[in-house]
């Protein structure tokens, strides 16, 4: 919204296209969530947090190694998979990449935001949700006049990291489990 009312409809729209297509590089972590929550609240209620912590690092590092094939391939591809949409979006090729790269950030955070809230830790997600959220639209307001695109997605990239920063550091700290992909499988 806020790159539309800044740089007009074609930079919103070709935004739009790149972002839906990054979150095909994080759709492992899409896929793992569906499972994994069920498993963690039932080992979590048993107190089996070697369990948990085993469950954590092996879904995250499954995760990322998707993500770090299917952000390589989007990257390489980006021009010709952006043109597949029309060329106008190709005008989203460097955001395309940024977000990608996120993307795959994201993914080494693991499940970290379906863990805590599996673990009776929704409170602590949402106020770091609500708290980045701020950031999100101040960084977005910062960026996107002088950026467009790339401000968007530099603003997005900020956000994301953060909030997975934020979220892995309340985990450790509240049920001692480290869902990242440098999480101990012993």
């Amino acid at each position: 919204i806020i790159l539309g009312a800044f740089h007009g409809t074609e930079s919103s729209g070709a935004y739009s296209i790149a972002t839906r297509i990054a979150i095909l590089s994080g759709f492992g972590l899409i896929a793992i969530n569906s499972v994994i929550p069920a498993f963690i609240s039932k080992y979590f209620a048993r107190n089996n947090l070697i369990t948990v912590q085993k469950i954590s690092t092996f879904a995250a590092r499954l995760n990322f190694t998707f993500s770090l094939f299917a952000t390589f391939f989007i990257i390489y591809f980006d021009n010709f998979i952006l043109n597949i949409f029309g060329s106008e979006f190709l005008i989203a090729s460097n955001s395309l990449k940024v977000l990608c790269i996120v993307q795959l950030f994201n993914s080494m955070s693991g499940s970290v935001g379906f863990i805590l809230i599996m673990t009776g830790n929704q409170k602590s997600v949402l106020s770091i949700l609500i708290k980045t959220t701020f950031l999100h639209l101040i960084s977005c307001l910062i960026l996107i006049p002088k950026f467009e695109l790339l401000g968007a997605s530099i603003a997005t990239g900020i956000t994301i990291i953060l909030t997975n920063l934020l979220l892995t550091i309340k985990c450790v700290k509240k049920i001692g489990v480290d869902p990242t992909i440098l999480g101990f499988l012993s």
